[in-house]
């Protein structure tokens, strides 16, 4: 009896663990609500690849570091193709009022990254061939 309740607690453990880490994840992005969330796809043309993006209407990144390309890009599948070079790039910030790319990285930082108007938030998730 006594070690089908420590089998049991060990499962509510790992359970309690893996809410933890969705929701860590789900910080990324600030808690972005299914509403907030489009699911779409981009040919990534050097890569011959088709991705799947997610846009996101959301006003801040936390837990992220944003880093600019130092040049104008001028279209948001430039920026996303920029982002995928990375293997560690999680999302892109796009501007395309001012030629601005910002590649995403997840980080464990106090620092957040406000998203203005003018600026789209495209998280980068599957690529196939």
């Amino acid at each position: 009896m006594k070690q089908a309740y420590l089998l049991h607690q060990e499962q509510e453990d790992q359970d309690a663990v893996e809410h933890v880490m969705s929701v860590q994840e789900l910080d990324f992005f600030h808690y972005a609500a299914a509403e907030n969330v489009k699911k779409r796809f981009a040919k990534l043309y050097e890569f011959f690849e088709i991705c799947e993006i997610q846009l996101l209407n959301i006003g801040i990144i936390r837990n992220a570091s944003a880093i600019l390309i130092p040049r104008k890009i001028y279209s948001l599948n430039r920026c996303l193709h920029i982002c995928r070079r990375h293997t560690s790039c999680m999302a892109i910030l796009f501007s395309q009022l001012h030629h601005q790319c910002k590649k995403i990285f997840k980080r464990r930082s106090s620092n957040s990254t406000l998203v203005h108007a003018h600026e789209k938030v495209v998280a980068l998730k599957d690529c196939f061939k």
